[in-house]
Order: C-alpha cells, then structure tokens, then sequence
C-alpha cells in the first residue's frame, strides 16, 4: 500500500481502510517501485508472529542464505526484491540509521556508499546471566572508528536505539564483520 498525500494512513488502517492496530505494511510516500534505489516499507512487528516479525529470522545466516530475496504484490503484478541487508534501527530518530532518507542515488558511487553502511556491523558477546559463550549476542552499527573508539548505534540497547561507544578491543566486542549478502 502507498498513500502520499497521508503517508502513515495505514500504520492504522486495514487494507479496506477501517481503522486496525495491525494496520498493512505500506511502502514510504517519496519511493517509486521499480525506480527507487531503496524502497522501505513500513508496519508493525506483531508479538503474535503475523506482520514483520520474520524479519528478526535475518540475525540468522542460515534463514538469510534460504531466503535472499522478498516478493509483494504491486499494481503491476509481483515484485522481487534482492535484500542486500538487514539491521534494527529506530526511525525517525537521532540515535538511529536514517535509511529512509536513501530513495535514489544520483551516482553509482552513492548508491555503493549507501549499501556499506547499511553493512558495517559490530558484533557482540555480552557477559550477561548465561556468561559469554563465544556466540554472537547483539548486533550494533558502526558509524566510526576513531582515536582507539569505535562508535557504534544499537538498536536494543537497553530497550531503546541509542549511540554508545567503546575502546578498541573492548572485551565484549567479538568482531566486527561486513556481511556476505
């Protein structure tokens, strides 16, 4: 769904436009399908499963290697859709990626500067009640490396996105990885 002239109409409103907690995922108002470079599509992520809630199974390589590209219904019959990558963030919000603000790129070059941040992670292993067990717990951002400080957004960082930033090799930093999509 797309609405325009009242771009977050559906955030509460069902297909047959009656008001819905669920509302229906709806595509921003300034992406064109098939023209834009980024296209983001908005809803809820539901606690009972039904809207985004799959898209947490991308933390999983293996969910993502089984499932490398997404399909919708348009206007113009089905679109397919490569995801290139998959992140939480906060939108709308300072501490957050804006990636919505990425529609079309004027230059390649954009466009291949857009795809490595959307990239750039940090993984953690925090020592938290199961300890650190060598797997990865939490995925940040990084937005800079600079002066020994590697400064990360998180998007679950103490049930909110928000900056934080730590020392170079800070013990509960197991890697950082640019992933393989």
């Amino acid at each position: 769904m797309q609405s325009p002239n009242n771009p977050n109409f559906y955030l509460k409103h069902s297909f047959d436009k009656e008001y819905s907690n669920y509302g229906v995922p709806y595509v921003q108002e300034n992406c064109e399908l098939g023209v834009s470079d980024n296209i983001t599509i908005y809803g809820h992520h539901m606690n009972d499963g039904s809207m985004f809630a799959d898209l947490c199974k991308y933390e999983s390589e293996d969910f993502y290697r089984e499932h490398k590209t997404i399909r919708f219904d348009t206007l113009d019959g089905f679109g397919e859709y490569e995801i290139v990558a998959a992140f939480k963030t906060v939108a709308y919000s300072n501490a957050g990626f804006p990636y919505f603000l990425f529609v079309k790129a004027d230059k390649l070059e954009d466009f291949d500067d857009f795809i490595a941040k959307c990239k750039e992670l940090a993984f953690f292993n925090w020592n938290d009640e199961y300890g650190q067990d060598g797997d990865s717990d939490h995925v940040g951002t990084v937005e800079k490396v600079e002066g020994g400080v590697v400064y990360t957004v998180e998007g679950n960082s103490g049930d909110m996105c928000q900056e934080n930033r730590y020392t170079v090799g800070y013990y509960e930093i197991l890697g950082y990885g640019t992933p393989a999509y």
